[in-house]
């Protein structure tokens, strides 16, 4: 049995999964492109105006 890591919301780490998930299914073309925008705008929503978890957010993605 695996153990998955359940991530808070609104955490760095969660934003940037959200995020990468959003790129995966656009690279998939799995949704189109009003869609991805909408889920990206959602998923950076949060971050916006919050300098300090903006940085970590990008410092997460650039470890992947």
């Amino acid at each position: 049995m695996t153990k998955t890591k359940t991530l808070r919301p609104g955490t760095a780490a969660a934003i940037a999964a959200q995020v990468q998930a959003n790129m995966r299914a656009w690279n998939a073309r799995e949704i189109d492109y009003q869609e991805f925008t909408r889920r990206q705008r959602a998923a950076w929503d949060p971050v916006v105006g919050r300098n300090r978890l903006h940085d970590r957010v990008l410092a997460v993605l650039n470890r992947v």
